[in-house]
């Protein structure tokens, strides 16, 4: 895995500069900042639903967060798929995974942590994203435990203390990816699922039941101030591109 060492490292981009196509075995990735005034600003085209998803947040900040991150998603999405942001409407599955929609072939998925905000975009092929802002866990090893397999626990206890604390939020946000892309999220026991624990390491994923053996790709870095990236799409040699979004 190759860390973000620098904001500077990602191209900048304005959606009206992005080519609408996006070739076959690729997905595009967009970082953005919850935070940034820009994305306050800007009134974001939000359906009744989601206004009153967002009103019912404790603090303002989560709201604030909230409407941003699912106004960008309306923005990429009407972007690719030529239709104005408010007009998008989605449905969602079985196990609550939202889809877009219509007869377009576009995949999507968000993740937002603290007041980071991920998007994934492909087109004839699920995708998962997930974000994971470290932090201090008392519980690690239970957690391990409850949400690694045998073989990764293992894996795990034989690296260095230094390494654990990544190590575990970088395996996490992957398997939250997959099982995001697969559409049945926590339903999935996460032990069957195998991945990267080194986080030095390629990421990878080992195709187990229940989940489909179609070769999978997979993407996973680290973000400079300390959160753990990873997306997932079940296809092989998807090539990921990662977007800093500065503008609607």
């Amino acid at each position: 895995m190759t860390p973000i060492r620098s904001l500077d490292a990602l191209p900048r981009v304005r959606l009206r500069e992005l080519p609408i196509a996006l070739e076959p075995g690729t997905a595009r990735l967009f970082l953005f900042d919850l935070d940034d005034p820009l994305w306050q600003r800007k009134p974001g085209p939000l359906d009744p639903a989601e206004l009153d998803r967002a009103a019912r947040f404790h603090f303002e900040r989560d709201a604030r967060r909230y409407r941003a991150s699912h106004a960008a998603l309306r923005w990429v999405l009407a972007h690719h798929v030529g239709e104005p942001a408010d007009a998008l409407r989605f449905s969602a599955g079985a196990f609550g995974k939202p889809s877009l929609e219509g007869e377009h072939g576009w995949h999507f998925n968000l993740s937002h942590s603290g007041g980071l905000g991920l998007i994934g975009l492909c087109r004839g092929a699920p995708i998962g994203v997930d974000a994971e802002w470290m932090r201090p866990l008392d519980d690690r090893p239970a957690l391990v435990r409850a949400h690694f397999s045998d073989a990764e626990c293992a894996q795990f206890e034989h690296l260095s203390p230094e390494l654990q604390q990544d190590a575990f939020f970088a395996a996490w946000s992957q398997k939250e990816a997959v099982m995001k892309a697969d559409g049945r999220g926590l339903s999935i026991d996460p032990r069957t699922l195998d991945v990267t624990i080194d986080p030095r390491a390629p990421a990878h994923f080992v195709c187990k039941e229940p989940i489909s053996s179609t070769p999978w790709s997979l993407w996973s870095t680290r973000w400079p101030d300390g959160a753990w990236l990873a997306a997932a799409v079940a296809h092989p040699s998807v090539r990921f591109i990662a977007h800093l979004l500065v503008e609607p």
